[in-house]
């Protein structure tokens, strides 16, 4: 007669965890996304993760000959979003690993600049 053993579930260990070493905050400095620094905060503190932040700026296409008086200049946004995120680090008592405003699209942005600094936990808001 054949006896069976019930295979036996390995608990995990505190090893077994995955544990984020680079998070990347993407910010468009709304609530939610200020909710979503706050729950990265969380993570790296109990991991002892460096956190890094970045904002992105869309290209706005607008016909010069059209909208002369709407002209955009792209560096005057960046700077003023570059000091937004300086007072984000200075309220939140931030020292990122790595801070960037880009343009251009935000999603790609945020990838690539994801990989650039091999973050391996991305947390942003919805």
């Amino acid at each position: 007669m054949k006896t069976r053993t019930k295979a036996v579930k390995k608990r995990k260990t505190t090893k077994d965890v995955y544990k984020p070493q680079r998070i990347l905050v993407p910010t468009d400095f709304s609530y939610p996304a200020e909710q979503a620094l706050k729950h990265a905060l969380a993570i790296a503190k109990r991991n002892g993760a460096e956190i890094s932040l970045i904002h992105v700026v869309s290209k706005v296409s607008i016909p010069d000959m059209v909208f002369a008086s709407t002209r955009i200049d792209l560096k005057l946004i960046k700077d003023l979003a570059a000091e937004r995120l300086d007072r984000l680090v200075k309220r939140f008592k931030l020292k990122p690993a790595h801070q960037l405003v880009a343009d251009g699209n935000a999603a790609e942005e945020v990838v690539k600049f994801a990989k650039k600094i091999k973050a391996d936990l991305v947390v942003i808001s919805s």
